[in-house]
């Protein structure tokens, strides 16, 4: 059944389509494209038909660096409090079938980790990790040192899973559809990204029309070049003909929010702030993150 989120949803992206200049199509439907508001880093924009929202590469300041530093210091909280909740469903959905099962820019692994110490298939299992940064890699995981989109193999995986990176790659259709090659026929691609029209994404922007910047020049800083809705990131998986199975929408642990310190009383305030904005999300259906679920043909 449609639910009122749902239709609220589709009534404001079509208010949106409009006759846009042809010069910055949309990277996923090809549809035109229109300045949505400025940032310090990039310019962003937002298509008429899909609601995609993504940074004017063109106009992009500098690119985010991703070395060893990346997980130790800019992204502590995020790496030292792993989403085990959502690790644990898609095991699940996944199913124990799955004999191998490759993880596309896993950072430390602690999702192939986790399957590892939770499976029930009996015999090998093949776990194996495409990350750029060097780590020691954790028992029973294979990891390759190499950016994915340098990296290629004939080999074929029962499920293909990425998370929280498709809104780091220039192309995200490309970098779905290589996904896709990776998967068997009859496999799962599963990919989990943010929600661009969630409550904390909506909040920062009403703070910043009252002069509070921050959350966000956080939110949309450089460091994502793709903000992900629910329509533009099934566009995207329709763009490269793979066939959605489901989609749930979830958050975080509130401890992994990574957010420059400012203090014990402010810290307190804003982890209060954001644990409200993530309850509201779930029970309104706009929460910070989603995931798809989608079967290769067969």
């Amino acid at each position: 059944m449609t639910s009122l989120t749902d239709l609220g949803t589709v009534a404001y992206s079509m208010s949106l389509t409009r006759e846009m200049p042809s010069t910055k199509p949309c990277p996923l439907c090809g549809s035109g494209t229109r300045e949505d508001v400025a940032h310090p880093e990039a310019p962003l924009r937002r298509c008429g038909s899909c609601d995609h929202c993504f940074a004017d590469l063109e106009l992009l300041d500098q690119r985010e660096t991703y070395d060893e530093s990346y997980g130790d210091d800019d992204h502590q909280n995020w790496f030292e409090n792993p989403n085990l909740e959502l690790f644990w469903r898609i095991s699940s959905v996944i199913g124990d079938d799955a004999r191998s099962v490759i993880d596309l820019g896993c950072g430390r692994a602690q999702f192939l980790s986790c399957l590892h110490s939770h499976t029930k298939v009996d015999g090998d299992r093949r776990l194996v990790g495409v990350e750029q940064t060097t780590f020691v890699p954790p028992d029973g995981v294979e990891i390759v040192h190499s950016p994915f989109d340098e990296w290629s193999t004939t080999e074929r995986f029962d499920a293909v899973v990425s998370l929280a990176v498709i809104e780091h790659v220039d192309d995200p259709v490309d970098f779905l559809r290589r996904a896709s090659e990776l998967a068997e026929p009859g496999g799962r691609v599963v990919i989990m990204t943010l929600n661009d029209r969630s409550l904390l994404y909506l909040a920062s922007r009403v703070l910043r029309r009252f002069g509070i910047t921050g959350p966000f020049d956080q939110l949309y800083s450089r460091h994502h070049l793709h903000h992900f809705n629910k329509s533009s990131l099934l566009a995207a998986f329709a763009a490269v003909d793979l066939e959605v199975e489901t989609r749930w929408d979830h958050n975080i642990p509130a401890a992994a929010v990574d957010f420059p310190s400012q203090g014990a009383i402010a810290d307190g305030v804003r982890l209060l702030g954001v644990r409200s904005l993530f309850l509201l999300g779930r029970l309104t259906r706009r929460c910070y993150l989603q995931t798809v679920v989608a079967r290769v043909a067969a």
